[in-house]
């Protein structure tokens, strides 16, 4: 997930979105109802500048499957092979339209898929000479590690962020989870 604002705003927001979504996923089955429901919550108690982008998802116990709604959040990456598949299914983001409905998605998962998600913050690091790190040096970075362990691979797309931003200020938070199926 990720909020709109910083410091002791966003955070609030942020403590927001996950207790609301905590509590949800304990006591409704479909994942679009829990991210719908926790919208609804969150339009009723935010201000109208305030809102939130996630993707919310559950493997299967047997690791085959992954079930997930995206409201509005970058989509999580899937590479199977040298083919990177975008996890968009969903929806807006949280928090403007109550009754906004969303969609869900199954993903079967294969042997050697590596999932990975991650923040705004990645994609949109900016370096001392105001170039965007983007989408396509972060796929390059992806590939180049991917027979890495998901920690390591984790850290390698990290370091590489950091190694293109060098000394400019990091504009915004970055949040990275990267899964491997075995």
């Amino acid at each position: 997930a990720d909020v709109v604002g910083k410091g002791l705003p966003g955070a609030l927001m942020m403590a927001s979105v996950r207790s609301s979504l905590r509590a949800h996923a304990h006591s409704i089955f479909d994942i679009n109802e829990i991210i719908a429901q926790v919208n609804r919550e969150m339009c009723r108690d935010t201000q109208p500048s305030e809102f939130a982008t996630l993707c919310y998802g559950v493997f299967a116990p047997d690791g085959t499957q992954f079930t997930y709604c995206n409201a509005g959040h970058n989509p999580p990456l899937l590479l199977r092979g040298q083919t990177f598949i975008p996890l968009e299914t969903g929806g807006f983001l949280i928090g403007v339209l109550p009754d906004v409905s969303y969609d869900k998605d199954v993903v079967d998962l294969q042997s050697r898929d590596i999932l990975v998600f991650y923040t705004d913050g990645v994609t949109e690091a900016f370096s001392f000479d105001d170039e965007m790190y983007g989408l396509d040096r972060f796929k390059e970075s992806i590939l180049r590690y991917r027979d890495e362990a998901a920690h390591t691979l984790a850290n390698q797309l990290l370091w590489d962020v950091r190694r293109f931003v060098g000394l400019a200020r990091q504009s915004d938070d970055i949040s990275l989870v990267v899964a491997k199926v075995t």
